[in-house]
């Protein structure tokens, strides 16, 4: 059977459309086809008189029937509608706060970089473009962020979905076509996967006075350990909860975002020295830094 590439969005009783729009007229099917078909003097398709648009469709789809004709649409360009279908149908979610922050300021932008027409409404729920305009096959949009709902119909109040919806006036498609457009909103919007870093995995507090000269340390400096979590390199390098953190690679740590920050930035598979003092006595334990396996970026 033959098989017609239909652009998202075409009206079925304008099916003798698709006979321009598809990759067909290579063919057997389309030489009997078009023999029910005559060309306008504006270059369009368009079926006899004595032809109803049901009629139209039927013997389409008989005709089909009848001849072979395989190989009209290639297993390549079938698997690549297929890819650029799963592209296109991606969901787009975010979490409340920066994450839902940064993706819609990025589907904005991809609004104004992509839309021949002007931007209509422009607010933190909805981005809409004016058009389109007579047969314009030029794509106008629209942005939507909604709550998320689960299967049960519970809404995830912390999270929510980005959807873009396209539409043209031209019958024969849209440009770009639909699904390409959704395509690239979604990598925009979605962006890169973010590169892996180590972590550290603990939790902890700048000392204090009262602690140092409880500890009887000479100075007030240093973070320490609140909490570690499980299976971390803090956990796998022997630090405890109660410990100062006082050096790491023999940067002082005054602050958790420059802890934080000495970590991550170190290449994973290289070893570092960290200063700390436990109970009265001063310690150095070597941390062997890499990304979580949980995390660890995919090849």
């Amino acid at each position: 059977m033959a098989r017609f590439i239909i652009q998202e969005g075409i009206n079925n009783k304008k099916l003798y459309h698709i006979l321009l729009a598809s990759k067909t007229k290579s063919c057997p099917a389309w030489k009997v086809i078009q023999h029910v078909l005559s060309l306008d003097a504006n270059g369009t398709y368009s079926y006899m008189q004595w032809m109803h648009t049901k009629n139209l469709y039927l013997f389409i789809a008989a005709t089909c029937l009848v001849l072979p004709t395989a190989g009209c649409v290639s297993k390549a360009e079938m698997a690549a509608q297929t890819t650029l279908a799963a592209a296109a149908n991606r969901s787009i979610t975010c979490q409340a706060g920066a994450d839902c922050q940064e993706k819609w300021k990025r589907a904005g932008q991809w609004i104004k970089a992509n839309s021949t027409y002007a931007i209509t409404t422009d607010s933190d729920r909805l981005i809409e473009t004016n058009g389109p305009a007579g047969l314009d096959d030029h794509l106008a949009f629209t942005v939507t962020k909604k709550p998320h709902f689960k299967a049960t119909d519970a809404v995830i109040s912390d999270t929510s979905d980005i959807a873009l919806l396209t539409r043209c006036n031209d019958w024969l498609g849209c440009s770009p076509s639909q699904l390409e457009a959704k395509a690239a909103f979604a990598d925009f919007v979605i962006g890169s996967p973010a590169v892996a870093k180590p972590v550290l995995g603990v939790k902890v507090t700048a000392v204090t006075p009262e602690m140092a000269q409880k500890m009887q340390m000479p100075e007030v400096q240093g973070l320490a350990i609140t909490a570690i979590s499980p299976h971390s390199l803090a956990e796998k390098s022997g630090l405890s909860e109660g410990d100062i953190i006082v050096h790491y690679d023999g940067k002082s740590v005054l602050t958790e975002s420059t802890l934080n920050d000495l970590v991550s930035n170190t290449p994973s598979g290289r070893q570092v020295n960290m200063d700390i003092i436990r109970g009265h006595i001063n310690q150095t334990v070597t941390v062997d830094v890499e990304v979580p396996a949980s995390v660890k970026p995919q090849p």
